[in-house]
Formats: C-alpha cells, structure tokens, sequence
C-alpha cells in the first residue's frame, strides 16, 4: 500500500482593502511546516504589520503546532493592539477548531470577505 502524495505546502502574503495583510496557507501545516508559517507571521510582526488575516481555504489539514502558531501570531498581535483573524477554514480543518475550541482563543471568521470586514469594524470602533 503506497502512501497518499502530501499536498505541497504554500504561504503567499498578499495585501487586501484597506491594506490588510493576507497570508493564504495551502496543503498540510503540520510538525514540519509550523516553523514556516510562524516565521512569516513573525517577519510580518516585525515590518510592523497589526492587521492579519490567514486565509486557510485551501488548508488540506492541521495538526497542533500549527494551532499553536495561530494562536500563538493572535496573541502577539492582540498584544501589539493589532488583530489576527482566520478565514475560511475548510471543513475539515474547521472540524480540528471545533474539536479543540479554537473559537474561544482566534478570531475565526466564514470567508476572506467576513475576515476583512470585521477587522474593517475594528478599525472603526478605533477610530470613533
């Protein structure tokens, strides 16, 4: 029996609106790949971007290290008075957030769409 092929992982930066980063993640972020994504977060962090949302629409699987770095980059952001949200998690990755609660610890939004507009709210709830 013959392992399935792992679907390669990507991280591609992008800016939406407003100029809010966008970081789509794709394939598997898993032990290995955690590193990655978390050193992009980081970087982002560093170039003094506050505002991030994590597209995972084409998030094939996580496991617990990639958990840990989103709730890790929200916690720095929320610390630097910014905001991390994540969107459009698959259905299967979104059943590993329900399972483990992540709700109550990441923003965690339907669609890009809904992920740009509540950190749009957030600027203006800010700003008034």
């Amino acid at each position: 029996m013959s392992e399935s092929p792992r679907a390669a992982f990507e991280i591609e930066v992008s800016s939406a609106e407003g100029e809010i980063t966008v970081v789509a993640v794709r394939g598997e972020l898993d032990f290995d790949e955690a590193p990655a994504l978390e050193q992009a977060l980081a970087e982002l962090r560093a170039e003094g971007e506050r505002e991030v949302v994590v597209d995972l629409s084409e998030l094939m699987f996580i496991d617990s290290s990639g958990i840990s770095v989103l709730v890790g980059a929200a916690r720095a952001a929320s610390a630097e008075r910014g905001m991390l949200v994540v969107a459009s998690p698959t259905p299967h990755v979104q059943r590993v957030f329900d399972i483990v609660r992540l709700v109550e610890l990441v923003a965690i939004e339907e669609t890009l769409e809904s992920a740009l507009q509540r950190i749009g709210w957030r600027r203006e709830q800010s700003a008034g």
